[in-house]
């Protein structure tokens, strides 16, 4: 299983640069700040509501050294984005490296959940989202976060995906589980859902079928 990297930021090097899972490590302690205070301004008052004067206010910094480790506002919402689930997933990993079979799928479900009732997070996501469908920059930065948070699905369950990238259920897996906990986090935000027990037991289920499926099949099949 590949290892989740952690680099610092070399100069000139903005935090749009990194791929998800790098980008928040690397960032210096006063870029961090920056990014918690527009999050928070994302958060409270929305998409909009984030400018470089008001975030620069909030984190007590001049709008200079926004630009200095953003570059613009697109690299400042890319930073904002990974964040939104960015620690609860490594930490969900890092328990997850000390399970196996039954017990590591579990947890990755339970993961799952923890990540789908996450409010603040996943309301601060689909603000991003219809901007993502009209401005490049977001939308390429939220494509390539999908792809990290794909990756994360299967490190939860213990899936080399190098070995089994032959293997369509792998990459289906990972698109149906997204899918899932996206609409799940609809539900929840609009009051249909709150506990999500029946619906993560019935994810567990279809999980373990498929990640039956994929472990029997020959690691040298084309």
């Amino acid at each position: 299983m590949r290892a989740i990297s952690r680099r610092k930021r070399s100069p000139g090097q903005m935090a749009s640069d990194y791929p998800p899972g790098d980008s928040l490590t690397a960032l210096s302690p006063r870029a961090q700040t920056i990014v918690k205070a527009a999050r928070a301004l994302l958060e409270e008052h929305g998409y909009r509501g984030i400018s470089y004067q008001k975030v620069a206010a909030a984190a007590g910094v001049d709008k200079g050294t926004i630009s200095y480790n953003f570059g613009n506002k697109a690299g400042l919402l890319a930073a904002v984005a990974d964040s939104l689930i960015h620690d609860e997933c490594l930490a969900i990993l890092e328990e997850a490296r000390t399970l196996t079979g039954e017990d590591r799928i579990r947890h990755a479900v339970e993961g799952l959940k923890r990540v789908t009732l996450a409010a603040e997070a996943q309301r601060g996501w689909f603000e991003m989202l219809p901007h993502a469908m009209r401005e490049n920059g977001l939308r390429e930065r939220m494509q390539r976060q999908y792809a990290w948070w794909f990756r994360m699905n299967l490190e939860w369950l213990g899936i080399d995906l190098e070995k089994m990238s032959h293997n369509p259920l792998v990459r289906g897996l990972t698109e149906v589980v997204a899918a899932v906990t996206d609409g799940l986090a609809i539900q929840v935000g609009l009051g249909i859902q709150s506990d999500l027990s029946e619906a993560m037991q019935a994810l567990e289920v279809m999980v373990r079928a498929v990640v039956a499926q994929i472990e029997a099949a020959p690691l040298d099949e084309a």
